[in-house]
């Protein structure tokens, strides 16, 4: 039975899934991170738990699950360290967080006898020691050896998570998806923002809007898909409304332009399908 735990990590990720974990009664026994700069307000939130700046062999021993939720470009030399480690290395297991890396980083120390796994939360961890309950319904998406696979769904059971096994050739196109949903929406929120801004629409009034809009944009998805939920102009075929829109684009925002005409061209291609004729009417007006 894994139960002591050691979190490698105190960025956003780390502390929330730390408090997460802990308040479903699995036990953390110490906590590294990089610099001493949060060590006070880690010790805040985790009472009685070790915090240190440094891996100290006696702790590492003294724990049999570790969380590697480093940054993906530190990970390497986190790995790098600790398999030069004199610790015991067997019935440990070694998960690390990220959503684009596989498990196979952690090939150095299944070497030494350890399980290894990569738990990705599909999930955006806009700050620190958010409560645990952002976890539920949320995907661990999981990869990496049979007891460490077990562990992982333990935790996602604990949590009142989804748990979700994934190919590791599948990790890659995985996170480029979550990239796409939860990054790159953020630039189509903030121009909305903006035109919203340009009508002389109050902060708050622009966000209540923007959220309303999204959120039946998205409970709309969920029960008919893409091509069913699609409306506005090009589900018409309005081309004098789209006309209007490039021509204000043009005069005032030409840094959307090119957005606007790529989001509205796949649309046409790869969810309406439209027939050949009205979406040629509609591409001249993207060229």
């Amino acid at each position: 039975m894994h139960s002591e735990i050691f979190i490698i990590g105190a960025g956003r990720l780390g502390t929330t899934l730390a408090y997460a974990i802990q308040s479903v009664q699995f036990r953390i026994r110490h906590f590294y991170n990089y610099s001493d700069r949060n060590i006070d307000n880690l010790r805040n939130h985790f009472p009685g738990v070790s915090i240190w700046n440094e891996l100290d062999i006696k702790a590492l021993n003294e724990c049999d699950t570790f969380f590697l939720t480093v940054r993906d470009d530190l990970l390497p030399a986190l790995i790098s360290t600790l398999k030069n480690l004199d610790i015991s290395w067997e019935n440990k297991i070694f998960i690390h967080t990220s959503g684009l890396l596989t498990s196979s980083i952690l090939l150095p120390l299944a070497k030494k006898g350890s399980d290894v796994a990569s738990m990705h939360p599909m999930q955006t961890f806009s700050s620190k020691f958010i409560p645990s309950n952002i976890f539920h319904g949320v995907y661990l998406v999981c990869e990496g050896t049979p007891p460490a696979m077990i562990y992982c769904k333990n935790i996602a059971r604990k949590l009142k998570a989804n748990f979700l096994s994934i190919k590791s050739t599948s990790k890659v196109p995985y996170h480029l998806a979550g990239t796409v949903a939860a990054n790159l929406f953020f630039a189509l929120i903030d121009i909305s923002d903006k035109l919203f801004n340009e009508c002389g629409i109050t902060k708050n009034i622009r966000k209540n809007i923007i959220e309303s809009l999204t959120r039946q944009v998205i409970e709309n998805y969920k029960h008919a898909g893409a091509k069913s939920s699609l409306t506005g102009p090009l589900v018409r075929g309005d081309i004098i409304t789209i006309q209007q829109h490039l021509n204000h684009i043009s005069e005032n925002h030409p840094e959307i332009r090119a957005i606007y005409q790529n989001l509205s061209n796949y649309i046409l291609n790869e969810i309406l399908n439209s027939d050949s004729k009205r979406k040629n009417n509609l591409k001249s007006l993207f060229e």
